[in-house]
């Protein structure tokens, strides 16, 4: 069955609210610790995984990751389509504060031959590769990089020997937040 969307998931008391956090702890990774942040592209407007790809491989995973007591997926974990004032209140703060989940959290990255297409999972590529600093976003180490992200490669990507992972670390591990707003803008960058 595909993962049901945030309201079903929270009536039938499966999430866990973390408790809201300011961006200084976001930025730290207080709070998230123990918990998987998911970078992906929907594959359908309505859902992000009708047939179930990503959940398969997330059932395959998670039963080797003990340090992670559970995930965040956008779809999950915020409430989607029409929202009442409190869900568009909760809604527009995690939109405001989700760039931090990806620059100090655990990532696990799904990657496909779309994902390198889109804007929202290449800015979240772009977010985990990096890290906060006085001088502002700078890339990750190696070692920093390798214990915060893991890319998962699905689909056609699952072919590709590694290549696919390779050019999207090299497209922006180092590349400045100037830069990435410049690739982000190109055409070929679709915005869903």
């Amino acid at each position: 069955e595909p993962l049901p969307e945030c309201r079903t998931l929270l009536a039938a008391g499966i999430l866990r609210r973390v408790p809201k956090r300011s961006q200084e702890e976001l930025m730290r990774g207080e709070g998230f610790e123990k918990i998987l942040i998911i970078s992906h592209r929907w594959e359908d407007p309505t859902h992000p995984d009708p047939a179930c790809t990503k959940l398969k491989e997330l059932k395959k995973l998670l039963p080797t990751r003990p340090d992670i007591e559970g995930v965040w997926l956008d779809f999950t974990c915020l409430p989607q389509g029409d929202k009442d004032k409190e869900e568009h209140d909760f809604f527009d703060y995690a939109l405001s504060n989700v760039n931090l989940l990806y620059l100090s959290g655990k990532v696990l990255v799904f990657l496909d031959k779309e994902y390198v297409g889109r804007f929202w999972p290449s800015y979240e590529f772009f977010l985990c590769s990096h890290r906060a600093s006085r001088e502002g976003l700078v890339p990750k180490s190696k070692t920093e990089f390798e214990r915060r992200v893991e890319i998962l490669a699905i689909g056609a990507s699952k072919y590709s020997n590694g290549m696919d992972e390779k050019a999207i670390i090299e497209t922006w591990r180092d590349q400045t937040a100037t830069k990435a707003v410049e690739i982000l803008s190109q055409d070929d960058m679709k915005v869903t």
